[in-house]
């Protein structure tokens, strides 16, 4: 069903994490459900791209094994929303991951972050936190990227009297308009 309700809203990609149990989780673990979403996708026209994680132990953390994972299909449709914020938290070069996702890269989460561990600190506007989001639009502009940059910013929000959401909306709106001039 959500699948048919993305395609109902024009939606051309749908974004999954990849699943990690307590034991771990494996590609092995993975393939029959994302299979499984990406015969969903095909079916309404869309693709399927599986989001890097972060965290000790989780599965698709390494920007490698991220890749494997989707050459693995040898589905042009699968690929990778890399969120820039997990990217952050563990401290990687994201602009040579960028470049080597190439081609595989078909969605992003655009959020910074102040903190590791603090989720009141996460997900943050853009120019909040740690990112350098100058080097990382270059590098997207570089390589080709032709997806959106969708924010995933919610918790700058949060704090605000209700009085000002509509301001800061204007001010995420603006972020974003921002981040594409550059």
């Amino acid at each position: 069903r959500s699948f048919e309700c993305c395609r109902i809203w024009g939606a051309k990609t749908i974004v999954s994490h990849p699943d990690t149990r307590p034991e771990g989780s494996s590609a092995e673990q993975n393939r029959a459900f994302h299979a499984v979403l990406l015969a969903h996708a095909v079916k309404n026209g869309q693709r399927l791209a599986l989001e890097n994680m972060y965290g000790a132990g989780k599965f698709c953390v390494d920007p490698q094994e991220l890749i494997d994972y989707i050459d693995s299909f040898s589905d042009a449709r699968i690929g990778v929303c890399w969120d820039f914020e997990h990217g952050t938290i563990e401290e990687m070069d994201q602009p040579p991951i960028i470049r080597r996702l190439g081609k595989r890269l078909i969605a992003t989460h655009v959020s910074d972050t102040a903190s590791k561990t603090y989720e009141p600190l996460m997900h943050l506007l853009p120019f909040q936190g740690e990112t350098n989001w100058a080097e990382i639009v270059r590098v997207l502009k570089e390589t080709g990227y032709e997806g959106c940059l969708s924010l995933e910013a919610h918790n700058f929000l949060k704090k605000l009297p209700d009085a000002l959401v509509p301001a800061g909306l204007s001010l995420a709106y603006e972020t974003g308009r921002y981040l594409l001039s550059l």
